[in-house]
């Protein structure tokens, strides 16, 4: 009789909300759901190995007749197999989730990088617009009162 150990219980995995608040911002939630990702596979790969066996297990207990003992403890074994194929499938969805989440905070961080240099880079042209208003405001009444003085000495 083989019966596999079981690396994951169900409440191995943490949940999304512990998985943001423990991993640095940036690459280290990459790393986490990457990580997370990992394990999640080779649990599934575990849980499919069980389960062909058990199934098979099943299938000739049953062809040998219903009703005993040891079907309805192979189809016990059976549903909390499929019980941990949906916590597992329920985990890819959250870790789905995060990576998309985490994709949208690295383009939101983009976008917000990109328009803080663009509002810099207009706030640097307004200052230099106003400065070159500024000097020019200053040099041409000079400017017309040298004219108003050239023709004032011209016409007398």
């Amino acid at each position: 009789m083989h019966t596999a150990t079981y690396r994951y219980a169900l409440t191995d995995f943490q949940s999304p909300a512990r998985a943001t608040q423990s991993s640095n911002p940036g690459t280290g939630c990459s790393n986490y759901i990457s990580n997370e990702q990992a394990e999640l596979e080779q649990a599934q790969r575990e849980l499919d190995y069980e389960a062909a066996h058990l199934e098979q297990r099943l299938r000739l207990q049953m062809a040998r007749g219903s009703g005993t003992a040891a079907e309805d403890e192979l189809l016990k074994r059976w549903f909390i197999l499929v019980s941990r194929k949906n916590t597992l499938i329920r985990r890819g969805i959250q870790l789905s989730i995060m990576e998309k989440e985490d994709d949208l905070k690295k383009k939101t961080q983009m976008l917000q990088d990109e328009l803080r240099k663009l509002l810099s880079i207009e706030a640097d042209q307004l200052q230099f617009a106003l400065l070159c208003c500024s000097s020019s405001n200053v040099f041409v009444p000079r400017f017309l009162y040298a004219n108003r003085s050239d023709s004032g000495l011209t016409t007398s």
